[in-house]
C-alpha cells in the first residue's frame, strides 16, 4: 500500500481544490503510484475505504489535530492520506467511508515508515 501525507500549504485553503466529493469522473487523474514530492499538479481519484478518528497532539506550535483516510483508486492501488491542522479539522466530517473523493494539488510527501 502507498502512502502520502497531505497538508495544506497553499495561501487560500479553499477545501475544493483540495478534496472534492465525485460523482463522476470529468477531472483528468492520474495513478497513485504517478504521484511524488516533485509533481506540481496532479489529481487523484478513489473510494475511501478507511478512516482513522481525528486525534490531537502536542509540537513546538502548540495543540494541533490530525487524521487519516484511504483510497482505493479502479486499479486496486491503495494509498493513506494524512490531514494536519486546520484541513484535518475541516475535512474530518467530510470525508465519508464508501464515498468518491478527488484529490489534487497539495503537499506530498514520502510517508514515515515509523
Amino acid at each position: 500500500m502507498g502512502s502520502a501525507q497531505f497538508s495544506s500549504s497553499s495561501a487560500d485553503d479553499t477545501l475544493p481544490s483540495v478534496v472534492t466529493p465525485s460523482t463522476t469522473a470529468t477531472t483528468t487523474t492520474i495513478p497513485f503510484t504517478a504521484l511524488n514530492p516533485y509533481r506540481k499538479y496532479w489529481s487523484i481519484q478513489g473510494r475511501a475505504s478507511a478512516k482513522t478518528s481525528l486525534k490531537a497532539y502536542n509540537n513546538v506550535r502548540g495543540s494541533e489535530k490530525v487524521f487519516g483516510f484511504d483510497l482505493i483508486n479502479r486499479d486496486k492501488e491503495e494509498i493513506h492520506l494524512s490531514t494536519f491542522a486546520e484541513l484535518a479539522e475541516s475535512l474530518y466530517n467530510l470525508i465519508q467511508v464508501g464515498q468518491l473523493y478527488i484529490v489534487s494539488n497539495d503537499t506530498v510527501r514520502e510517508a514515515n515508515p515509523n
